[in-house]
């Protein structure tokens, strides 16, 4: 029996070379500490972003923005999941 595993990405995000805190914004042009540019780096799985790589305090227009887009991106089963994901992190 084959299993296919599907990996689900989302171009909101994209992933740098370091070990930890490696999940960007889009709107982010490069990492700081690694050096990795946005254009040369993949997306993001949709099961790494956590909640705090979408959500910064001092900036909530942009979190309404990010958080509609990426609504309007996924599917409902992969929102429920995420939010699941949230629920469980924040406990």
């Amino acid at each position: 029996m084959n299993t296919l595993l599907t990996i689900e990405t989302t171009p909101l995000f994209w992933d740098c070379e370091c070990n930890d805190n490696y999940v960007h914004h889009y709107t982010e042009q490069a990492c700081s500490s690694c050096g990795c540019e946005r254009n040369e780096s993949p997306d993001s799985r949709l099961n790494e972003i956590g909640i705090d790589d979408i959500l910064h305090p001092h900036t909530p227009e942009r979190n309404a923005h990010i958080l509609q887009k990426l609504i309007d991106f996924i599917s409902e089963e992969q929102m429920t999941m995420f939010v699941q994901k949230i629920i469980s992190e924040e406990q």
